[in-house]
This record gives C-alpha cells, structure tokens and sequence, in this order.
C-alpha cells in the first residue's frame, strides 16, 4: 500500500508538470496566431523606417546628427525584438545558420543597442572586455539574449533606485565574459536591485512584475540557451542580482 501511494503521488506530480505544458503550449499557440501577422508587418514597417534613415543620411552627409543615429539603432533592436518573438513561437521562416565570432564583440555590439537606455533611466552600465573567446552558434539569436538580459538588468536597477528610498542610490549593471572551462563560456549580467522572488519561474512565458512587461524577454533568452545546448540562470551574489547565459563553445557539445 505504501508503494502504491507513492507511485500515485508521482503519478499526481507527473500529470500536474503534463498539464502546466499543455497549458502553457495552448497560451503560446493562440500569442502564435494573433502575434505572428503582427510581426511580420512590424518588421516590415521599421525596415522601411531604417531604409527612409540610410537614404536620408546618405544625401546628408555633412549632417552628423546624433538623434538619427540613435534612431537608426533603436530600430535596429525593435528589428531584433520581433526576430526573438518570431524565433520563440518557432514561426520565423529563415533558416537558422550558425556561425563564429569572438563573444567580446557580440557583447559589445549588445551593449551598443542599450546604452541609451541605460542613459536614458540613468543607470550606470559597467562593460569592461576579458577573456578572448570565439564561440560558434547562432550570432543574431545570442545578441539578442544578451540585449534581454541588459535590459531586464536595467530596469531593475533603474526601479530598485527609485523605490529604495536612498537619496544617493546608484542603479548599477555590470556584464562579463568568462570562461567555464575549456567547452563552455558565461556571460553574466547584474544588477544591484533585489531580485525576483525565488519561488517565481522568471525564464516561464507570460511571467513578469513589471506594470507593463509582457514576459518574454527571460523566455527568449532560456529558448536562445535550449537551442544551443546551454543553460540559464539567475543567483544572488555579494549582493548583486545576476543573470548568467551558460553557452557551450560548440553547440550541442552538452
């Protein structure tokens, strides 16, 4: 009888994970349908936006106007932000290729798309190169985990500093590269806000505490690690709240 009871309640535990999947793979088919049309006219319209800024800065040459820049980037991540939404749903019709490249310089071309931000909430955004590392994988996908991972560390610092009640409280996100071993790197983003709650599956689809946040940036980014054969994750550390995208140097090693 024993036996039995623990085998009904594996039984129980197993049929409560099966139908926590089925409903979050019912919640993504229906954001699937409505969203991908969606998308797909986003991304339309803001390469017609970049297009417009190519050529108006192509006839203004002598004309080096930050703000048209800035612009050109910010387009630039709304481009990236659906291909992480089109490549989450598993909707987006190019071929995945992969490639190689040193991690600083995704790092680096990540931390270029969201500087304004940063300066923007007046976050200071620590971002030093170390470890020379050449990984092989999908490059735009990686950059864009690595974007979700800087902002989400933005907003928390940015909010932490606001609420905390500290007259000189500096909202903070350091990002490094290091090496694990001889197979697998980190990046690791942080920020010195509190942290999510610990019984809260951040990476979840739809899972989010922020007034208007959607829930999708962690869940691309733990997609993005899934389809590499890495791993994410998150941990308090010396009182930083960090992030950390766990790649092996060729995909599917792990």
């Amino acid at each position: 009888l024993r036996d039995i009871a623990v085998q009904i309640n594996q039984t129980g535990e197993l049929l409560e994970e099966y139908e926590s999947n089925v409903r979050d793979g019912e919640r993504m088919k229906t954001l699937v349908e409505m969203g991908a049309g969606l998308a797909h006219q986003i991304r339309n319209s803001t390469t017609g936006c970049r297009m417009a800024l190519d050529i108006h800065a192509e006839n203004n040459r002598s004309n080096t106007d930050e703000a048209i820049e800035v612009a050109r980037r910010q387009l630039a991540l709304t481009d990236n932000y659906l291909l992480g939404f089109l490549r989450l749903a598993k909707v987006d019709p190019e071929r995945t290729t992969y490639s190689e490249a040193e991690l600083n310089e995704i790092v680096d071309q990540a931390v270029s798309l969201v500087k304004h931000s940063a300066q923007h909430l007046r976050v200071e955004l620590e971002w030093q190169p170390t470890a020379c590392i050449t990984i092989r994988g999908d490059l735009i996908s990686i950059e864009q985990a690595i974007v979700n991972l800087l902002l989400n560390g933005i907003e928390a610092a940015a909010a932490f500093a606001t609420t905390s009640g500290e007259a000189n409280a500096l909202a903070r996100v350091r990002v490094s590269v290091q090496p694990r071993n001889d197979d697998e790197a980190l990046i690791v983003v942080g920020d010195n806000g509190p942290g999510p709650p610990d019984e809260q599956d951040v990476f979840a689809p739809f899972v989010s505490d922020k007034k208007s946040g959607v829930g999708l940036g962690l869940a691309v980014v733990r997609q993005v690690a899934s389809e590499h054969g890495g791993r994410a994750s998150w941990r308090r550390h010396q009182g930083w709240t960090e992030f950390v995208l766990d790649l092996p140097l060729k995909p599917g090693s792990n």
